[in-house]
């Protein structure tokens, strides 16, 4: 007896993209609210969303965004 949840592939896919969407917009704001509005961002963090970015970007794209 399957108990575990069964999607379709695409519903999956569609939900991860939304998912990493957000997480980006979401980093994102972090860096416009530092550059635009002063307020503080960690400078290591600075870098970390800058990268972890660029690297959404790319998912997104994978999955179709």
């Amino acid at each position: 007896m399957n108990k575990g949840l069964t999607i379709p592939h695409e519903v999956a896919e569609q939900i991860t993209l939304a998912s990493l969407k957000d997480h980006r917009n979401y980093l994102q704001s972090e860096l416009d609210a530092h550059f635009e509005k002063g307020t503080y961002v960690h400078p290591e963090d600075i870098t970390n969303n800058r990268e972890l970015i660029y690297c959404l970007d790319k998912l997104i794209l994978y999955y179709g965004g």
